[in-house]
């Protein structure tokens, strides 16, 4: 069950956290991929663009 109430969460902010990302990096989002460890509740979001963002935006 949440599981499934996480899956729900992720797809129906899908289109709006890849459209600020986009807008943020000028880049276009080609895909979302997301994991969490249930022992320690951390979470990882994995972003794939259609540009090499080390190659256009400036380093810091």
């Amino acid at each position: 069950m949440v599981k499934a109430m996480r899956q729900n969460i992720i797809s129906q902010g899908r289109a709006k956290i890849c459209t600020q990302v986009s807008q943020i990096t000028g880049a276009t989002v080609s895909g979302l991929f997301t994991d969490i460890d249930v022992t320690i509740g951390e979470r990882v979001i994995v972003f794939s663009l259609d540009q090499d963002l080390d190659t256009t935006l400036p380093s810091i």
